[in-house]
């Protein structure tokens, strides 16, 4: 009777990437990985936590024509506290924090506000940074002249 390959496919939760393992009865060849390997960018330290890794619930704000404010959110994804520092250029956008540290797990809501009357002529759109060890992110705000 021939030898039937058993082909699988495993996921599972590297601290908190997902990693996929294709597994067999057929032998690894030599130098090959035979560890799941996370697919997001950083890796799980030796003590087997990850650092603070953040993310944002946008990229973009659209104000419009009229809105003066809106939200988004930061989270740390990662098993560590991280701190992070929110800023901006324009002169007329005003934030409701410049940052802080978030412990794992941690989310916090932004505030970003036009002020109107202070944008320059020809302008329709700002950026805000967020930053913290190990990365940076960004929002575009932007906003449609008034009808």
């Amino acid at each position: 009777m021939p030898t039937l390959a058993v082909l699988a496919a495993l996921a599972v939760l590297v601290g908190g990437g997902l990693a996929v393992w294709h597994g067999s009865d057929t032998p690894t060849p030599a130098g090959a990985a035979t560890r799941p390997v996370p697919t997001h960018p950083s890796a799980a330290t030796a003590t087997g936590t990850e650092p603070g890794t953040l993310i944002l619930s946008t990229r973009t704000i659209s104000l419009g024509p009229t809105e003066p404010r809106a939200d988004f959110d930061v989270a740390n994804t990662g098993d560590l506290p991280t701190q992070y520092q929110v800023s901006t250029r324009a002169r007329w956008l005003r934030l409701s924090s410049i940052g802080g540290s978030l412990g794992a797990t941690d989310s916090v809501r932004v505030t970003v506000l036009a002020d109107r009357t202070a944008v320059p002529a020809g302008t329709s759109s700002g950026v805000v940074h967020v930053t913290w060890d190990g990365g940076s992110a960004t929002v575009r705000v932007s906003l449609d002249p008034p009808h």
